[in-house]
């Protein structure tokens, strides 16, 4: 496709014309999360899944774009050689995608389905017995049914849609599925992907070179990328590199949290990379490789609190009615149009940490964050801050806040799923200034720059959406993301949240 100088403003596809008339190519897909809370409500429910391929999607909807072409000999002599117009979305055209997935949602809304309100590719709906929900989500022509008697669903998109495949689970997006006999509920490993990503690596290195196994994803606790100072790698080598990362990204985004500071730290230097930098992303995947099945479990059972962290029946640990006092306006945003909630609510909780100056050249702090609905991990991040943060105090605040604004959207997210949401997310971070200027009433502002996110906490306490708890650091599993730790701590803490 190209600009044709003749005929200013418009494009030429193959020798034709066409006029985009503004329109839009952007096609969204299932967020990651959303895939998790489906799984987690389905353990809650007892609901069934099954994972479901819609073949030759694309040519099921109409083009949205005027696209011409010569009829070739197929056509017969009559017709060989005359333009014709094609009305079907072809693979390969701008807007195929977008014009698949609107037709695809005309045809779940025809089936009763509503879109939630926070992802649009998540599709629920009322079941006749008025006692919960049936939902799917899209990932273009990838699907998954989540409901009592999910073949019901299934059989109504296959009378419409050719299916390639349709089954109980076992990979979806990347994600190995597998059911736990012992603590009945699924798991979901990135075995699958990881070989394919040490198979793709392995065959780019010089011959007789392969991947060597390490225990960590990163060689040293003390080491600082940002000193490097090898040589620059060449234009193949800097694409090598950012192939590798790229792969990680989606590793730690389909569930690998154990190398998210490693890749985090890693993604910085993708615009120039050293050759210092590749042996580190080697090294990476070298840790994959030896560790290539680490699994996350499905679990809606909430997360057990030691009583020294957490004891309702204790009264510092219980809500003080004079933060009311203090912000009288404070209270929980609701959606007036969210699903009436049907179940046994699911707990929510949060760890967060920071480290601080964690970059050395820049001073940067880095925020690490982990997010749990039951027992399930659901969201993990290693994130460096926005400025430059003058004392660990500053670092963890500001760490808290975006823990703050994490429980907030999780809280959403499940309202919108039509799970009820009643009692406060925990909030646990190892810094118990930090803690203690959240949950105490008379906490006092210690840093003027860090006034935004002490009133923001702040409200989120009174207004009962958080309940900050301080725990120690070897139980704050939010650690790793945002340093690289010896073997002994790394997979003290990896054993606790992988299997």
């Amino acid at each position: 496709m190209k600009q044709d100088g003749r005929h200013k403003g418009r494009l030429v596809c193959n020798g034709h014309k066409i006029d985009p008339r503004g329109i839009s190519t952007r096609s969204t897909v299932v967020k990651g999360i959303s895939v998790r809370l489906l799984d987690v409500i389905a353990h809650r429910d007892g609901l069934e899944i099954i994972h479901g391929d819609v073949g030759n999607a694309f040519i099921t909807a109409d083009c949205l774009e005027k696209i011409h072409a010569r009829a070739g000999k197929e056509f017969g002599p009559e017709k060989e050689g005359c333009v014709v117009t094609l009305n079907k979305a072809l693979y390969g055209l701008r807007t195929s995608s977008r014009a698949y997935r609107e037709t695809f949602a005309k045809f779940l809304r025809h089936l009763g389905f509503v879109s939630t309100r926070y992802d649009r590719d998540v599709w629920m709906r009322l079941r006749e017995e008025g006692n919960g929900y049936d939902y799917l989500c899209t990932h273009v022509d990838d699907f998954k049914v989540v409901a009592k008697d999910p073949q019901r669903w299934v059989d109504a998109i296959g009378r419409s849609f050719q299916l390639k495949c349709a089954g109980a689970p076992d990979y979806y997006l990347g994600m190995d599925y597998k059911y736990n006999e012992k603590e009945k509920c699924w798991q979901t490993g990135t075995n699958t992907y990881i070989k394919e990503c040490i198979n793709r690596i392995e065959a780019m290195l010089p011959q007789g070179r392969r991947l060597v196994e390490h225990k960590t994803p990163s060689p040293s606790e003390d080491y600082q990328p940002e000193y490097d100072q090898s040589e620059f790698l060449s234009t193949d080598g800097k694409r090598q590199f950012q192939m590798m990362i790229g792969m990680a990204q989606w590793a730690v985004t389909i569930g690998r949290m154990d190398i998210c500071h490693a890749v985090s730290s890693l993604s910085r230097f993708s615009a120039a990379p050293r050759s210092g930098h590749m042996e580190l992303a080697f090294y990476l995947f070298g840790y994959l490789k030896k560790e290539k099945s680490r699994d996350l479990i499905v679990d809606s059972r909430p997360i057990k609190i030691h009583p020294s962290m957490y004891n309702p029946k204790e009264k510092a640990h219980q809500f003080d009615a004079d933060f009311l006092l203090e912000y009288p306006d404070a209270g929980e945003e609701f959606d007036p149009k969210a699903p009436i909630p049907f179940g046994s609510e699911l707990q929510t909780s949060v760890m967060f940490d920071a480290n601080h100056a964690h970059d050395k050249k820049t001073r940067r702090s880095i925020t690490g964050i982990l997010v749990y609905v039951g027992s399930t991990l659901v969201s993990w991040s290693a994130k460096r801050q926005g400025c430059i943060a003058s004392s660990t105090y500053t670092a963890e605040f500001m760490a808290m806040r975006a823990g703050v604004e994490e429980a907030i959207s999780i809280r959403y997210m499940l309202r919108s799923l039509g799970v009820p949401v009643t009692d406060p997310t925990f909030m646990f971070g190892d810094n118990m200034s930090v803690i203690n200027t959240a949950r105490l009433v008379d906490g006092e502002l210690k840093k003027k720059h860090v006034a935004i996110s002490y009133h923001l906490v702040r409200e989120a306490v009174a207004g009962k959406i958080i309940r900050p708890i301080w725990c120690n650091t070897k139980e704050n599993w939010a650690d790793i993301c945002t340093k690289s730790l010896a073997f002994h701590e790394f997979n003290a803490i990896v054993g606790r949240t992988m299997l």
